[in-house]
């Protein structure tokens, strides 16, 4: 369910659930007033014999269980009444009639004081919530017709999330959708040109990258270099000329990727630490500390793209990427099932596409070679192909014929949770099975495809 639209159901439930407790309210005093009136008529057990009719009649609405022991208890009272000093029993059965009239109307009595805090309660809770229910149906209204949403209201909308105990992440990315929806109302009305774009979103769907190089040897002077540098980035204008100028303050070119990926490895913390603190919701809805955290992630996003860029110029890898197409055989474990159509139901469906694009690409020969890396020491002998933050790690079995491992979302700078259980799995190493393989690879592609298909379309509704 979209955002907008939950915050709308939940507000239609607040509301249906207001109504219905005005309704058991009424309900109850309804309740009450019999009980009202059927003490009024049974002060003393005389009273109670001279209104039996009454009593009994407005029993009959309260509670059918004590009504038909009640009538029965009255009915020996006047049957026995004048008889019931002529003997023993008698008298015996007259008192047992009255005491269990007594204990009757003790319960009654116990009901009625039950039935009484409960209408304290119901009212108390009515005249807390009539406020924000009217506030809940003026915001229903404007959504409706597409208006501006005050801030209060907002404010409204977030204590009811909170008292809902809605999760901080669900209540921004809901509260930041309301955001939009004003800005886009703004934006109409003033014929402006709808270009309003939530960094809070993007903050929160962030994808941390690995530049780690175990190649390059650690060197303190260039960590030296780069905290230096970092707390001088916000006076720099000319990033072209900041690189040239560079380059030649360190002209060893192992040196200078390690200043790159040290720097972006340091952006990274300062993002990562500005999205802890907006998925803090106090954070979030106080304006001033808002606007200046968004304000201090895009200076830090401008700079990560501009040493990101960088740092794929100064990545001199360049793998030897199939030109053919080539067959596809997939890892299974020991069930027989594919690994890939398991790991695939962990893959946000916002990176689906991206795993059919790599797939694609390596059958065909089209794959591009910032796609595919070689991986290195322990995980030696496998490759991976990559865009954005999927992984999948592959196995050359020929040069026309690779196996595919298995997949996963890169998100952050530990590897190594990712790639040990994936290169750790069998794959086929006796070439007679690889025509059949092949054969079966191709169903199972099929099947690779025919399941992104459907989620990503239920991904869009």
């Amino acid at each position: 369910m979209e955002p907008i639209e939950r915050i709308k159901s939940l507000l239609e439930e607040e509301i249906k659930n207001f109504t219905l407790k005005e309704q058991e309210l009424k309900e109850l005093s309804v309740e009450k007033s019999l009980f009202d009136e059927m003490f009024a008529y049974a002060n003393t057990l005389n009273d109670l014999l001279d209104n039996k009719e009454r009593v009994l009649m407005f029993l009959k609405e309260l509670d059918e269980d004590i009504y038909f022991i009640m009538e029965n208890k009255i009915n020996i009272l006047e049957r026995i009444k004048d008889k019931r000093n002529k003997t023993s029993e008698n008298r015996n059965v007259y008192d047992d009639a009255v005491a269990s009239v007594q204990k009757l109307f003790l319960d009654l009595q116990v009901k009625y004081g039950i039935l009484n805090r409960k209408i304290k309660i119901y009212t108390v809770s009515i005249n807390q919530n009539r406020e924000n229910v009217q506030k809940y149906q003026a915001i229903l209204t404007k959504l409706k017709y597409h208006q501006f949403i005050p801030w209060p209201l907002i404010q409204t909308i977030n204590e009811l999330l909170e008292s809902r105990d809605v999760d901080s992440i669900t209540q921004i990315v809901m509260l930041e959708n309301l955001r939009i929806y004003n800005q886009t109302i703004y934006e109409k009305k003033h014929n402006f040109k709808q270009s309003y774009k939530s960094n809070v979103l993007d903050m929160l769907t962030f994808g941390f990258e690995d530049f780690y190089d175990d190649t390059l040897d650690y060197n303190l002077n260039i960590e030296k270099k780069v905290a230096l540098h970092y707390s001088l980035l916000g006076y720099q204008t000319d990033f072209v000329s900041y690189f040239e100028d560079l380059k030649k303050e360190i002209p060893d070119d192992n040196d200078y990727k390690l200043f790159i990926m040290l720097m972006l490895e340091k952006i990274q913390k300062e993002i990562h630490d500005l999205i802890v603190m907006i998925k803090d919701i106090e954070f979030y809805m106080d304006d001033n500390i808002r606007k200046d955290i968004i304000k201090n992630y895009q200076q830090l996003l401008s700079f990560y793209r501009l040493f990101r860029n960088e740092y794929i110029k100064t990545d001199k890898k360049v793998e030897e990427v199939p030109q053919n197409k080539v067959d596809l055989i997939f890892a299974k474990d020991n069930y027989g099932r594919p690994y890939i159509l398991k790991d695939l139901k962990y893959v946000n469906k916002e990176y689906l596409s991206e795993v059919l694009k790599l797939l694609k690409g390596l059958q065909t020969g089209s794959l591009a070679n910032r796609n595919i890396e070689t991986l290195k020491h322990k995980y030696a002998g496998f490759k991976k192909l990559k865009n954005d933050q999927i992984r999948i790690v592959i196995k050359e079995l020929s040069p026309s014929i690779y196996c595919i491992i298995g997949l996963g979302v890169k998100k952050d700078n530990t590897g190594h949770i990712l790639y040990d259980p994936l290169c750790s799995r069998e794959y086929p190493k006796n070439k007679s099975e690889y025509p059949a393989l092949i054969a079966e690879g191709k169903e199972i592609f099929e099947k690779v495809g025919l399941y992104i298909e459907e989620n990503m379309r239920k991904g869009k509704r």
